[in-house]
This record gives C-alpha cells, structure tokens and sequence, in this order.
C-alpha cells in the first residue's frame, strides 16, 4: 500500500449532545472536552450505545474519529450526518453502515484505539449520530472528532522525527538520591515540509496554524494508510513550538516549515 500524505482536522464544537447510556460521572458532554482526556464518556453496560449531537448550524465536515475508547476487535461503529434529528435517527444523507472500529486489528498495551473514517464527499449537516455496536461491558471514549481534512499537497521532508516528551521532573542530590515529581509521557511527531507551494502556504498550511496558535488542538494522521501502524502514526494535541513559513531558496514561491506536534494519545 502506498504511503498517505498528511493531514489534519481541527474538530468541530459537538454543540448539544445526546445519548442513551451514560453514567453521570461520566456524561457524554465530556466528549467535547477535546483538550481534558481524563474527561471520558462511559456507559453503563453495552446497551443503548449511542451518541447524537446537533451543531446548532450547519458545519462541513469529512471525517470523523473517535478517540481513545475501550473497543473490543467484535466492536463496530457507524456515523451518520443529516440535516435533522428525525434524518440521523433513520435514512441520512450520509450513513457509513457499521464497521469495524479497530481496522486493522491490533492489539495495544494501554487497550485504547482511535476510529478512522473518512467520508468519500464533504457534508455540510447540522446534526450527526454515532452507535457502537458488538461491545462487551462498559464503553468508554475521550473525545469525539469531526471536521474537515486539512491534507497538504506535498509530502514532508525525509527529517521527520517520532518521540516522546517527558512531563516529569527528575533530580539528584549531592549523595545519589533520587527526586521525581510525576508527569506524562507525551508522544511527539515533527514534520518539516521543505517545498511547499504558495497556494497551499495560503489555503492549507497558513489558516491551519492561525486557527490553532498554541491552544488550539487538532488530530493528525502522519500516514492514513490502514496498516498497522495507523495508531501509531496518529496525533491528537497541540502545536508545541511555533510555526514559521520562510522562502525555501532565494528568488523562488516555494516555503519550508516545521511543524512539532505534542500528543495526549
């Protein structure tokens, strides 16, 4: 299979958000806490599992992911995006039918996948509904992304870089005793796009980086290929280190920049 080229997808507010199994403790709303992972929906039992929402306006969107669950390898998940609750409850506009949600199937230490659907055309819709379907015991998800694929025309430059950034703090003494304050181990990717045109500095990479500054988050796919390195090339956090665009060589429309990217999955 061929390597995919990047994109990204800032998600959309849920607006108001429904379901039919939640524990209080846990509400679906907390799926709209894109940048609180802690913050989870559960359910009680398999029952009832599902999540509708409506934007309040009409948004454009060609994706969806959900992030971090607990699904199983019998789990499946189906979207639908309409333009009225009576539409995504029934007949939609747009309906992926069920589907495997971890595709391909993997097997992860910490158990948490992360969906990947992309839509074969752009919705503009007010309302959506997700189910899950073939789970055993309780569900349990972070967030919920929808939202339009920002994909870059070119690829990145052959200086990419995967790691980890530590949250913790570690020191020691005169003597050899250990300090440690706890922290996260955060995943990072760095990508440097070294030839990029100037219609896609201005339509792609430019309003991506002014929409997030350093608060906003997005979900990055690295490689969208369904491999199984899927999940592991897939980002949801911020811009940890500002983005600059500057002339690649002298006398040519052509730019370079650096993305650096800080992951919470």
């Amino acid at each position: 299979m061929a390597i995919q080229k990047p994109f990204a997808v800032v998600p959309l507010p849920l607006g108001t958000v429904t379901t039919g199994n939640e524990i209080a403790s846990r509400p679906a709303i907390h799926l709209n806490e894109f940048k609180n992972p802690g913050m989870v929906w559960q359910s009680s039992g398999n029952t009832n599992l599902w999540v509708r929402g409506n934007f309040g306006s009409a948004k454009a969107m060609d994706f969806c992911s959900v992030i971090s669950a607990n699904a199983l390898v019998g789990t499946t998940i189906r979207v639908r995006v309409g333009d009225t609750q009576a539409e995504v409850d029934g007949t939609a506009d747009y309906d992926s039918t069920a589907v495997a949600f971890i595709n391909p199937s993997i097997t992860r230490t910490d158990g948490l996948y992360c969906s990947h659907l992309e839509f074969p055309a752009l919705q503009t819709k007010q309302w959506w509904r997700i189910d899950f379907a073939g789970h055993t015991g309780d569900f349990i998800a972070a967030a919920i992304v929808l939202g339009k694929k920002v994909q870059f025309a070119d690829f990145y430059s052959p200086d990419f870089e995967f790691g980890v950034a530590d949250q913790a703090e570690i020191d020691w003494g005169r003597f050899g005793v250990v300090d440690e304050a706890d922290g996260r181990l955060m995943r990072t990717l760095s990508m440097n796009f070294g030839w990029m045109t100037d219609s896609d500095r201005s339509t792609n990479f430019q309003p991506l980086v002014e929409t997030l500054g350093k608060r906003g988050v997005a979900l990055w796919l690295f490689d969208s290929d369904a491999t199984i390195q899927r999940q592991s090339k897939t980002y949801f956090g911020w811009l940890s280190s500002p983005t600059f665009f500057k002339p690649a060589a002298p006398n040519q429309i052509r730019y370079q920049a650096q993305f650096q990217i800080l992951s919470m999955i």
